[in-house]
């Protein structure tokens, strides 16, 4: 997907903006971060290596590899939530793709002022810069399993190790048996998993504790408590201290957010029950889980009827576990396909999620997530999406 340099550039801006926003609001209201994990709603299975590094490597190492997920609406970047950490295929796929492109076409258009080409490549200065730092050799292990049942090859970890083999960086992809057997010998470890899969896996946790004595892990579980929607509504609903410019901000680029608990809400500049504002206007809602991924247990209201919403709700305020986002529409998306029945290329509106990546405080490319218009589905890869990447264009559109 093309898309005018200006535009990405707000992206960008606003994308790194929000993790610096939510970094500081969040290690600011807590002492550590077990009491994160807590405050955040983490269940301990979510979260078993919380502190293992120490508290130092916890809170350094939370950020340092972020998705927010956005729309464009009106021309604005807007956020629908925000996810810190690295075990999700998109900088695989954008690495992969831009070799396409080049095969195809030649050079990729040239990354804005400042940004990085990828997120290989930003991640690669990362690891060195921490090496460095700890007077450690250029050791990085990309840490995951075939065991997971979404995955059939070993090669989608490997990507990643064979591009910093290729920059000089001694890297390989290693389970975390194999971790164990010399985990001194790497001195970063990239995270490539989410623990919960892996504890309801059974697979033993001991190696990666032992290791995180011994290595930088990137990303931290805190990433995980940094990623919680409850922070977007904190942020919403001004329940956390904010500067006049942050406020501003979150109004222009966050949408109403709020936890679902009975109680008032202010909404449009009136003040609502939050029950029944939820039922009255549940088209112009999304019920979240609060620290799901992969668009599970996401409602949109516009696309469940009544009963299913009324029982959804229901079901939310008894958890205490969901946020209720106001949905957005977004600027009208466009991508071309190949049509097999036909044999010719056609270019079809598309509903989008946007992913720009901020590695180590560095804009670093952007995934585009799209299905057909008018699915009012969860535009999400594990539910189909098709992935892709986005191209800086001039205002000429070249």
């Amino acid at each position: 997907m093309a898309m005018h340099r200006d535009v990405l550039g707000e992206l960008g801006y606003a994308a790194r903006k929000i993790v610096d926003l939510i970094e500081r609001v969040c290690w600011q209201s807590v002492g550590n971060p077990q009491d994160l994990a807590r405050l955040t709603g983490m269940r301990p299975d979510q979260v078993p290596f919380v502190g293992a590094g120490g508290n130092e490597d916890e809170r350094v190492f939370a950020a340092c590899n972020v998705r927010p997920d956005a729309y464009v609406v009106d021309g604005t970047p807007m956020f629908l939530e925000c996810n810190f950490g690295a075990a999700n295929s998109g900088p695989i796929t954008s690495h992969v793709l831009r070799s396409a492109y080049r095969s195809l076409y030649g050079p990729p258009p040239q990354p804005l002022p400042g940004d990085a080409a990828g997120a290989f490549e930003a991640r690669a200065d990362l690891y060195r810069g921490t090496c460095d730092a700890r007077g450690l050799p250029h050791r990085v292990a990309i840490l995951g399993t075939m065991r997971e049942e979404d995955i059939d090859d070993p090669r989608y970890f490997g990507v990643e190790a064979e591009y910093l083999r290729s920059v000089g960086i001694d890297s390989s992809f290693v389970e975390p048996e194999e971790l164990a057997d010399g985990a001194k010998r790497w001195s970063v470890v990239q995270k490539h998993f989410l623990p919960e899969e892996w504890v309801r896996l059974g697979i033993p946790l001991e190696p990666v504790l032992k290791a995180h004595r011994e290595s930088a892990f990137m990303v931290s579980d805190s990433g995980l408590s940094l990623s919680s929607k409850f922070v977007f509504a904190w942020l919403s609903s001004g329940s956390v201290p904010l500067s006049r410019e942050e406020r501003d901000f979150v109004r222009r680029h966050i949408p109403w957010t709020r936890e679902v608990v009975p109680g008032p809400v202010e909404f449009e500049g009136r003040e609502h029950d939050l029950v029944e504002l939820a039922l009255r206007s549940r088209e112009r809602f999304v019920l979240k889980p609060a620290n799901s991924c992969g668009g599970q247990g996401v409602l949109i209201g516009r696309a469940a009827t009544a009963g299913r919403w009324e029982a959804y709700l229901s079901a939310a305020l008894g958890s205490r576990s969901h946020v209720l986002q106001e949905y957005l529409v977004s600027d009208t998306g466009r991508m071309e396909f190949w049509d097999r029945r036909s044999g010719r290329v056609r270019d079809l509106e598309v509903d989008y999620v946007l992913g720009p990546y901020v590695v180590d405080r560095t804009s670093a490319g952007c995934t585009v997530r799209h299905v057909p218009k008018g699915s009012h589905g969860v535009v999400n890869h594990a539910r189909g999406a098709s992935l892709n990447i986005v191209v800086p264009a001039d205002p000429a559109g070249a």
